[in-house]
This record gives structure tokens, C-alpha cells and sequence, in this order.
């Protein structure tokens, strides 16, 4: 027997093996799955010394908060560039030694993506949620590890949004308002998503926003020395600024990023011309799909065409940025899998998840880095788009059963 026919046998045997687990396996193999995720993160934090530069950014800043000293340095490429909220946020990881402040960090992301994960999984699992939430978990903790493994807000930011997915598709407007304020709080580029939904579902969703905001605020202000946060807000603004001016050799993971191996670079007038163009068009299909799908899969379709916009179009891009796409492309393949057989929509969503793991692989990372992921989500979104333009299915997402929000809500 040829080697390949021996492969594609065991390929054969696991997958009806994969699909043949009952309810109470799934959950208990998904629940091992992130606990042993949780304790590899937990070593990597403990002996490897090159993961921790991210963290001391942060430990930074919360020091600097506390002490009432500036959180900003406008001229730097690289720094903290966050609103002041994350500053505060990451104070309680301070108090315990810094080793074990930056394993409980990572475990607290963990723990927020393993539960959007569940939550979605619970929505568009219909009758297997469990095994749902185990399909997509291997798509998501494999596709997330860098990221957890660095500390990157990305991965808190991902959860916020799957949970906004949640929450909008069953019609929880202040918790949809909740978890976009904390994607905002976790990084500024939680605007687009903030903005896009707050848009779709201006008559839902305006309210607690505006309510959300103003609390936000407020807690900001109650740093004890007089006018301090006056004074980060100015620097914070002069810090984005400078964070918009990329180096002069693009490295990012942007769209640009599929030409950059060529020694091309869109120019800046023309590159924030698209930049325009593209919001305006994912504000349209945004609206068209809330009004059009049912109220799961259109918040589901408003906050993806938010992440490809943010992974394309946002100029500093980084290879773990993609780590927010991960949880859909995730419950995508689930639903692909769950049909009669392994049909070509379940092998070039599994390929695009593949890509999603890029920086793990090693030497291949060098060599498809900055253009292999930034390719892959264009081509993923030209079909998704595809679908939604169209009013299919979007890749073959089903609409949930009616107690998940299959219904159709009025924004």
C-alpha cells in the first residue's frame, strides 16, 4: 500500500473517530485540552526569558499610573499605546511576584477566550455544542499560542469580540455595550468594532454606550493628583499620532504586507484612500447583514467584517493580531465538519486555519512572513463577502435553532 493511501486511511479513521464523540467526551477532551494549554503557558512563562518584553510595557505603565508619572512617550515607535484604563487594569497583576503576575495575566486571557469560545459554540452549535466548542478550540488555542505566550492584549481583545457576537445575537444590548467598551479598554483599535456596531445598532446600542463611555471616564478621573489624566489623555493622543507612522520598511501584517516581499509599499495618500473605501463598504454589508440574517449570524457577520478590516487595513498589523480571527474561523470549521463529509469548504477553511499558526511552524514563519497571513485573509474575505453580498449562508454558517437567537431582531 502507497504511503499516501496509508495516510489518507488514518485520515479517514480519525475523522469518523472525531465525529463519532458523544456530548460528554467533546466537553471533558475540550476541557483537558485548554487545562493542559493553561500549564504549557505556565512553563513557557517560567523558562523562557525572551516573552516577557510585552509584559514589562505593561508592568510599566501600571507602576507609572500609580506613582502618578507619565504613561506616555510620544516619540517612540514602540511603547504603551493603550488608553489608561489598561494601565489600571493591570495593576492587580503587580501585587504578586513578576513571574507569577505574568501567568495569572496569561491564564486570565486564556480563561476569557476558552469562555467565548463555549458561548459561541453554545450559539451556533445546535444540537453539538460541546463538540462545537472542541472543534473550535483546537482552531483557536492552537492559532492563539503566540499570542498568549507573549501576553498580547490581542487575545483579550478576541474574546471581547466573540462575546459582543454573543450578546448581540440574543439581543443583550447593555452586555453588547459591556464587552465593547472592554475591547476598547483592551486596545484603541476596539474603536472600529465599538464604532461599526454602535452604527448597526444605533437604536439598541446607543444608550449604553454613551452610558459606558461616561463611566469609563469617570473612573479615569479619579487618579488622586489633580489633572493627571488631562495629561495622559493629550499624550495619548499625540502617542497615537506617532503609533500611525510606520517605519519606513513596512513589516507589518497588513494588506501591504502581501507586497511588501516585492519591495512595494502602497503610498499613504492612496493607502488611506482605501482605507476610506473599505470602511464604507464594511459599514454597508455590516447594515445589509443585521438587517438581512437572523439576529446571530448578522451580529456574527458585523463583528467578522470588523476583525478583517482591523487585520487589513490597520497599519501596524502584527503577526499575532491575527489571533482575533481565530474563535470564527474556528466555529466555521465546526459547522463545515458537521455536515455528511468533509467537503471542499471544510479543507480551505482547515488551510486557512493552518495559516493562522504560521509563527509557530518555525522556519516557515521566516519565510511566509508578512505576506502568507495578510493573503489568506483576503482571500477569506473576498468569499465571505462573496456570501453576504449574495445573502447565503455566510461560509456555510447555519442559522441557530430559535432558543439560541435564530430570530431576526430589529436594530
Amino acid at each position: 500500500m502507497k504511503l499516501t493511501e496509508q495516510v489518507a486511511g488514518w485520515a479517514k479513521r480519525a475523522g469518523r473517530w472525531w465525529r463519532g464523540l458523544r456530548e460528554d467526551e467533546a466537553f471533558r477532551f475540550a476541557l483537558a485540552f485548554w487545562a493542559v494549554y493553561a500549564v504549557v503557558i505556565a512553563l513557557v512563562v517560567v523558562f523562557d526569558d525572551d516573552i516577557h518584553s510585552v509584559m514589562k510595557i505593561y508592568r510599566e505603565a501600571a507602576a507609572d499610573w500609580w506613582r502618578g508619572d507619565p504613561l506616555y512617550d510620544p516619540r517612540p515607535r514602540n511603547g504603551f499605546f493603550y488608553l489608561p484604563h489598561a494601565a489600571m487594569a493591570f495593576i492587580p497583576y503587580t501585587w504578586f511576584p513578576e513571574r507569577i503576575g505574568e501567568m495569572l495575566w496569561r491564564w486570565t486571557m486564556l480563561a476569557a477566550l476558552a469562555w467565548s469560545v463555549w458561548r459561541l459554540a453554545g450559539m451556533f452549535g445546535g444540537a453539538r455544542p460541546c463538540w462545537t466548542f472542541l472543534t473550535a478550540t483546537v482552531v483557536t488555542a492552537v492559532a492563539s499560542f503566540s499570542a498568549v505566550a507573549y501576553g498580547q492584549t490581542n487575545t483579550l481583545l478576541a474574546a471581547f469580540l466573540v462575546l459582543t457576537v454573543v450578546a448581540l445575537g440574543r439581543a443583550a444590548w447593555k452586555s453588547g455595550a459591556l464587552w465593547l467598551l472592554l475591547a476598547l479598554v483592551a486596545k484603541p483599535v476596539g474603536l472600529v468594532p465599538f464604532l461599526l456596531a454602535g452604527a448597526c445598532y444605533a437604536r439598541r446600542l446607543t444608550v449604553p454606550l454613551l452610558v459606558g463611555v461616561a463611566l469609563l471616564a469617570g473612573v479615569s478621573f479619579l487618579h488622586p493628583k489633580q489633572d493627571y489624566e488631562e495629561e495622559q489623555y493629550a499624550l495619548f493622543y499625540q502617542t497615537m499620532q506617532v503609533a500611525q507612522n510606520t517605519k519606513k520598511k513596512h513589516r507589518f501584517c497588513d494588506v501591504q504586507g502581501i507586497i511588501q516581499p516585492f519591495g512595494l509599499e502602497v503610498p499613504g495618500r492612496a493607502m488611506n484612500v482605501l482605507r476610506v473605501l473599505a470602511a464604507l463598504a464594511v459599514l454597508l454589508l455590516a447594515w445589509r447583514a443585521v438587517r438581512h440574517y437572523d439576529a446571530a449570524r448578522g451580529a456574527f457577520v458585523c463583528l467578522l467584517l470588523a476583525v478583517l478590516y482591523l487585520l487589513l487595513f490597520n497599519p501596524r498589523t502584527e503577526t499575532n493580531s491575527y489571533v482575533m480571527l481565530a474563535p470564527f474561523v474556528g466555529i466555521l470549521v465546526a459547522a463545515a465538519a458537521a455536515g455528511p463529509g468533509f467537503g471542499p469548504r471544510f479543507w480551505w477553511l482547515a488551510a486557512l486555519a493552518v495559516t493562522l499558526t504560521a509563527e509557530n511552524l518555525g522556519p516557515l514563519h521566516q519565510l511566509t512572513h508578512p505576506w502568507l497571513k495578510p493573503a489568506a485573509t483576503v482571500a477569506f474575505a473576498a468569499w465571505f463577502v462573496r456570501d453576504v453580498v449574495r445573502r447565503r449562508d455566510p461560509l456555510g454558517l447555519p442559522a441557530p435553532a430559535p432558543e439560541s437567537s435564530g430570530q431576526r431582531i430589529v436594530a
